[in-house]
């Protein structure tokens, strides 16, 4: 899993200078552990698709609302979508697997 600090260094090293929500900031936390868990970023969306290699999608933050990313990882064939909706005070944070069709949810207040 990856450190507190080492979070910090991956959010500095994309030169992010300041975020226009918390809740963007934790949509890319979330990303960011996803990347490190060995899953690697396939696009912004559930059709989209982007060019290999990159750590952050051009984009991936062009809603204030809505947080998405697609990811594949090299021990599986599926494809899976993390999507983070602004809802009132809180943030819903929904993963599934596509082909599993089985999603999983939190809510971060």
């Amino acid at each position: 899993m990856t450190t507190p600090n080492e979070l910090i260094k991956q959010i500095k090293d994309l030169k992010i200078s300041k975020f226009k929500s918390g809740n963007e900031a934790i949509s890319l936390v979330l990303h960011l552990i996803m990347l490190s868990q060995g899953f690697r970023c396939v696009g912004t969306s559930e059709k989209s698709i982007i060019k290999e290699g990159e750590v952050l999608p051009q984009g991936w933050n062009q809603s204030d609302d809505v947080y998405s990313f697609k990811y594949k990882h090299k021990q599986s064939s599926m494809t899976f979508v993390l999507k983070c909706l602004v809802l009132g005070n809180n943030l819903l944070v929904n993963g599934i697997a596509l082909e599993d069709k089985h999603p999983y949810s939190i809510s971060i207040e």
